[in-house]
């Protein structure tokens, strides 16, 4: 929030531990239902020493942490609360482009990102210099108190040329290579410092979107460019630049970058290009043509103590979106003709297409792959399988016992949590008995000779009782009689028998 010194400045830890070699700050402002990206500036290109709107957040950087800074009133000097945090100069009709964004806006979120070396292509030019007196041609303030710094630069495919103002000023304090004073709770100033420079090669594989556009005073555009399709701003740079036509000045043919604000007033000369973009769009703001002090390229006044001075109504603008190497995309094998993707095993693949074609200028395809961090390949269980599973946050794996196997405890479905771990325990299965019907028989058949009255059978003992004595005495006459009452009278029709036969025999 801009004007209030609790949220004028912000820091957030990159948790880098180095130097980033790519800081991108992403202001977002919500207008008309929509979500629209300014740009962090790298300096401060005035203050608020004139009622005239202006806008932006200052960003500054370390090993560390990354410092916001928006507009405040310090109260200083001659002041005025007209700053905000984002700004296309509509309303002061310093710009020419769509009416529906103006600004200056006062609240927004802001978004940083930063790149270590090992993040970007390998780079092709890498060179420090001493400069003393922002990434973009704003405002050239001529005024005593005006506070004005930065470092401009440009460049093409044999150099790279910077400016920065000229100390000047009512205590020959005011220039330098950064200015955050006079309106911006940051406080500070540097005169002098160490430019690091750094280019990188982004190849076509790279590169989604490219459009070229000659733009100018008097030159009639609607100021909205529309992508092929929506690029996620998480993993993609937006960038404007501004080609100096040939033979058009000292810097013919070499490339400025647009800004994401302005902080230009009618009160001196300014330059350069407002853009601001969406997922499916990006804007683009030059200067109006009533605005007489501001041109599509104006390096002069304080800029660079009168080198290399150019001031140009027409140029050419540069949109290009260049697709970032997203974390745990591998890129194998890259050819000019065809592009083939695959997500590390730490990540998953979440959608878009794994081979893209290139051309000279874009991608055609607009499927890029996108790849996301996932839970681990879940583990298989004991006794338990699974057979397809979503490892993606919110993503579930089902498992199931082997045949043969029953649930003893375990999760059947669990899920994968937004730590990336899996949510429950894994099954665990055990092995099911079978029986057969032989050996239900044999379990509960009984052998006769191994029952206790088998046993007691085949056990004689002696045994003196009266009673036993009767019982056994008269089941012995019992058996007698019986015996007597079948022998007996057999044996009286064998005599008989007998004696006719030997009475026959004798006669």
């Amino acid at each position: 929030m801009a004007q209030n010194s609790s949220e004028s400045i912000t820091t957030i830890d990159h948790g880098l531990a180095q130097y980033p070699v790519k800081v991108d700050v992403q202001v977002k402002v919500h207008v008309d239902g929509e979500d629209h990206i300014f740009s962090g500036i790298g300096s401060a290109h005035r203050d608020d020493d004139y009622p005239y709107p202006y806008g932006g957040v200052v960003y500054k950087y370390n090993d560390v942490h990354i410092k916001l800074a928006t507009p405040y009133d310090t109260k200083s000097h001659v002041h005025y609360d007209s700053g905000g945090i984002a700004y296309t100069g509509g309303i002061s009709n310093l710009y020419h482009g769509p009416n529906h964004l103006s600004g200056p806006y006062v609240r927004g979120f802001a978004r940083v990102r930063a790149w270590k070396e090992a993040d970007m292509p390998d780079v092709l030019f890498s060179q420090t210099t001493n400069m003393s007196g922002g990434v973009s041609f704003l405002n050239n303030s001529n005024g005593p108190y005006e506070s004005l710094g930065g470092v401009v630069y440009a460049f093409d495919d044999e150099m790279v040329r910077l400016w920065v103002p000229t100390l000047e000023g009512l205590y020959i304090t005011n220039g330098g290579v950064f200015s955050a004073n006079d309106g911006w709770l940051f406080g500070g100033r540097m005169l002098s410092g160490i430019v690091d420079i750094k280019a990188w090669n982004f190849g076509c594989q790279q590169q989604v979107f490219h459009h070229e556009i000659v733009l100018g005073k008097n030159i009639d555009h609607n100021g909205t460019f529309h992508f092929p399709c929506f690029y996620d701003i998480t993993n993609h740079l937006v960038t404007v630049q501004i080609k100096a036509l040939q033979n058009s000045g000292a810097n013919g043919g070499m490339l400025f970058y647009g800004t994401g604000t302005t902080m230009a007033s009618t009160q001196f000369g300014f330059g350069g290009v407002v853009y601001v973009y969406t997922e499916n769009k990006v804007m683009v703001w030059r200067p109006s043509d009533t605005a007489s002090k501001g041109n599509i390229i104006n390096i002069g006044e304080r800029w660079g103590n009168g080198n290399a001075h150019q001031s140009s109504e027409t140029a050419v603008v540069i949109i290009r979106v260049i697709r970032l190497k997203p974390r745990g995309l591998i890129s194998s094998g890259i050819s000019v003709e065809r592009s083939p993707y695959s997500c590390d095993a730490a990540f998953g693949h979440v959608f878009g297409d794994v081979i893209g074609t290139c051309t000279i200028h874009y991608r055609v395809e607009c499927n890029l792959p996108y790849c996301e961090r996932v839970c681990p390949v879940p583990p298989q269980g004991q006794n338990a399988s699974f057979n397809e599973y979503d490892n993606h946050p919110g993503g579930v794996v089902s498992y199931q016992c082997l045949h043969g196997y029953i649930q003893i405890g375990g999760d059947v479905n669990r899920f994968c949590l937004k730590n990336l771990t899996w949510h429950g325990t894994s099954l665990i299965c055990k092995a099911i008995q079978t029986i057969q019907m032989d050996d239900i028989l044999n379990s509960i058949r009984i052998n006769s000779k191994t029952t206790s009255k088998a046993r007691r059978s085949k056990i004689s003992i002696w045994e003196d009782r009266r009673s036993v004595w009767c019982i056994g005495y008269s089941g012995i006459a019992i058996l007698a009689l019986i015996m007597c009452s079948v022998v007996v009278p057999d044996c009286i029709r064998i005599s008989k028998h007998l004696c006719d036969y030997y009475s026959l025999y004798r006669k």
